[in-house]
């Protein structure tokens, strides 16, 4: 589990909600940190997208919002959980079923953007259910052959870049979110 801790910076007009009314400021910073948690998802889902070739969706079906903030507790948890995704997921060239057997390009694999890919001297794809898998061979016959896979969506999100900008702008989103449920309240 990675651990991003975001902080609120106080201004005066956080202090001045709280002596006038501070059951309404718990509220409005609950609201807040709940509605940054659920930003930050697509944040991470969408960091994960510009930095390996993997679709937004895909990133964002391993991430979930597990605690949300509420009373007392202004404390929020976004957690990714998710197993190595199909390297047919990733960008792969070519993609389609090859049937010339000797004949066949070797297939290159591109997991990271910005990347030179890496070829897979043995890989094949081959037609499962009604997608694609990237396959090899375990031995010299012709069968057992072994699934490939690239790195797990929680991975992904280990990267220092990945962490950097995500802690910077939850942190934005978090303090323009606070301000505007203050505002809203002072009203």
């Amino acid at each position: 589990m990675i651990n991003v801790e975001v902080k609120c910076t106080g201004d005066d007009l956080v202090e001045k909600a709280l002596a006038t009314m501070p059951k309404k400021v718990k509220k409005a910073a609950s609201m807040s940190v709940n509605k940054t948690a659920r930003s930050t998802r697509t944040l991470m889902a969408r960091s994960a997208s510009k930095t390996y070739f993997v679709t937004v969706g895909n990133a964002r079906k391993t991430i979930n919002v597990t605690k949300k903030a509420g009373g007392d507790d202004l404390t929020a948890e976004v957690v990714s959980r998710g197993r190595p995704i199909s390297l047919a997921k990733f960008k792969v060239n070519p993609l389609k079923v090859q049937h010339k057997g000797s004949k066949n390009r070797k297939l290159r694999v591109h997991v990271k953007r910005g990347s030179a890919g890496e070829r897979l001297g043995r890989a094949f794809t081959m037609a499962i259910g009604s997608g694609v898998g990237v396959f090899e061979r375990t031995g010299r016959a012709r069968f057992p052959v072994r699934k490939l896979f690239g790195p797990a969506v929680p991975s992904m999100l280990k990267d220092e870049n990945i962490q950097d900008t995500i802690k910077k702008t939850a942190s934005e989103k978090l303090n323009a979110e606070l301000d505007r449920q203050i505002r809203r309240i002072l009203k």
